[in-house]
């Protein structure tokens, strides 16, 4: 606790201060000086050891010959993400093949400090279908699903994901693509 830390570094000045009135304090490292818990300074790395240490400075400028013994104290780690990312928009399919179709949207963005992870691509096959299966975890904004039916249509949905594990609220709108039919090989018939 960064209080206990500025506890005794006050306690270790305390006698010094009554016997020769200490005016001026330097403070190696600022970690919990103000005595409630706040570091003095930003910046400092969460979940991290900080430790500092003093050398009293009197009304006429003369410095204590030693530091103070050390005294340490941990930044609290960052309290746990738990803001999903914003949602997938922009869903666009398009045939690329008979066999494959290829995906693209607009980045979600993550606002909760985790950073956004990637995102969960779902698929169903049919026109009307309705149960969605996840396919791919892709961490950019396309994904080519390959190994489709020739002639079939696919429809689409995505989420993002957090690296805390939090999912957008909603799915993208449904985006839908046919396949391309196969290609012809069929040679023509004999004259």
């Amino acid at each position: 606790n960064p209080n206990c830390s500025t506890i005794q570094m006050v306690v270790a000045l305390s006698p010094l201060h009554g016997a020769a009135r200490i005016r001026h304090i330097v403070v190696s490292t600022y970690q919990a000086a103000s005595g409630k818990g706040h570091a003095v300074r930003t910046g400092l790395t969460a979940a991290t050891s900080y430790s500092y240490r003093v050398k009293a400075v009197d009304a006429a400028a003369n410095v204590s010959a030693s530091y103070s013994n050390t005294a340490s104290a941990t930044t609290q780690a960052p309290p746990p993400d738990t803001i999903p990312p914003s949602d997938v928009t922009g869903l666009t399919a398009t045939a690329a093949g008979s066999t494959q179709i290829t995906l693209a949207w607009t980045a979600a963005t993550d606002s909760g400090g985790s950073s956004l992870a990637g995102y969960r691509v779902e698929r169903c096959q049919g026109a009307g279908c309705s149960t969605f299966v996840q396919i791919a975890a892709p961490t950019t904004t396309t994904f080519g699903d390959t190994g489709l039916t020739a002639s079939t249509s696919y429809r689409y949905r995505v989420k993002a994901v957090d690296a805390a594990a939090n999912v957008s609220v909603n799915y993208s709108p449904v985006a839908s693509a046919t396949t391309q039919a196969p290609p012809d090989t069929t040679p023509p018939s004999d004259v």
